[in-house]
């Protein structure tokens, strides 16, 4: 293998495992609970994590030829992502003014905006969480929350 076919090589190899991190809810809630843990370790420690966590589901990826100063620095994006995300949810629960998921889940069945069964399909796939519900919202209706949609 000639270095320019191995440095391709890496940078696929590479994506593969980014994809299956960012595509597996599993490895997210490993993530989560590990990222800070992750990013301590010694690089073969982390290689090791990689590899015995089977976080290649999807594609088979050669751990071999992996750029683990890039994945380092993917797992730090990660963190900082997470944390933001955390934020924007707090937020979000400030603005609702007390409305739980439970509550709007309901309003969002009474008011036929969408079914039972289209609720539990999309956060099956998004997650359930109250952005989930908005989304669900903006999407039947064009408003992006309850208090939007009932001050039409």
């Amino acid at each position: 293998m000639n270095e320019q076919e191995r440095k391709e090589r890496i940078e696929y190899q590479t994506y593969l495992l980014k994809i299956n991190l960012d595509n597996i809810k599993s490895n997210y809630d490993y993530l989560m609970e590990e990222t800070s843990n992750m990013l301590k370790m010694n690089d073969n420690e982390l290689l090791e994590i990689f590899r015995n966590n089977t976080f290649d589901f999807h594609d088979t990826i050669d751990f071999d030829y992996i750029d683990i100063k890039e994945m380092r620095e993917y797992l730090e994006d990660f963190k900082e992502s997470y944390i933001d995300y955390e934020e924007e949810e707090e937020e979000e629960e400030e603005e609702l003014e007390g409305l739980t998921i439970t509550d709007i889940w309901d309003y969002i069945t009474n008011k036929g905006i969408a079914t039972q069964e289209e609720l539990e399909l999309v956060t099956s796939i998004n997650g359930y969480s109250i952005e989930s519900l908005n989304d669900i919202i903006y999407a039947r209706t064009g408003f992006h929350d309850i208090e939007q949609y009932e001050n039409q």
